[in-house]
């Protein structure tokens, strides 16, 4: 009888393990797929952690000997074309008689371009505050310059990942990310991606209703009508841009 209640639990005791390693088993399985599920929802949306934060100079515009310059569809270098859900530019909304502002994409991922007014580095949270004028694209620029309006529709402000990125005042930028949250009608966004462009790669137009904050419309010293030039010295960018109380 003994060697029989030996057996027995015995077989209770390996009956036992068993259904422990199955349990931790399942509980492994399961949290793998929960893994995989997240790592593939982020894949589709686009999405992109701080160490997949890139930042990206565009090239020298390129010199054209003879022939016409043609006007083109804005095109994204190849990392910027990865980033998919983009919702459309502000310009888009006010062709449609919506409102000339930046309110409204809380939770969504945008791509706007704007002139980098002010960029603050805070070592102590690893990253870069960048307060941006806005400027409407309506998605055609020249073949060999950036061009975007004159006008915008407000400021935002972009969180950016890490600091040091040598990023120059009164520059153009292209920044997608997503907004998450909108005080006082100047949104900040997480930023995912930055595009920048320096003077001499970039020129404007003047289209849609301008929204732009009244202190640096004041600097603007160049009418709509003059706006766009294929000759833009430092007096083009300071006359429309303006130099006063740029930080360094």
């Amino acid at each position: 009888m003994e060697a029989a209640h030996a057996r027995r639990s015995l077989a209770g005791a390996l009956a036992d393990r068993m259904k422990r390693t199955v349990g931790l088993t399942l509980l492994f399985t399961l949290l793998a797929a929960c893994r995989s599920i997240s790592v593939v929802a982020d894949a589709e949306r686009g999405g992109a952690s701080h160490a997949d934060f890139r930042i990206e100079a565009s090239p020298d515009p390129t010199t054209f000997e003879g022939g016409s310059l043609a006007t083109v569809d804005y095109e994204p270098t190849d990392i910027e074309a990865t980033f998919r859900d983009i919702a459309p530019d502000p310009y888009r909304r006010v062709e449609k008689g919506g409102p000339a502002t930046l309110d409204g994409y809380r939770g969504k991922r945008v791509g706007w371009f704007g002139i980098i007014r002010r960029v603050e580095e805070v070592e102590s949270a690893g990253r870069t505050r960048v307060l941006m004028e806005s400027k409407y694209f309506d998605g055609l620029t020249d073949e060999d310059l950036q061009v975007v309006s004159i006008r915008g529709a407000g400021d935002f402000i972009a969180n950016i990942p890490g600091t040091g990125h040598g990023l120059k005042l009164l520059g153009l930028a292209r920044i997608i990310g997503v907004v998450e949250n909108e005080k006082a009608s100047v949104p900040e966004l997480r930023a995912e991606y930055v595009r920048t462009w320096g003077w001499g790669q970039f020129t404007f137009m003047a289209y849609g209703v301008d929204h732009s904050s009244q202190a640096w419309v004041e600097r603007r010293r160049l009418s709509d009508d003059a706006v766009y030039s294929r000759r833009m010295t430092t007096d083009y960018y300071e006359q429309l841009l303006g130099i006063e109380g740029v930080e360094e």
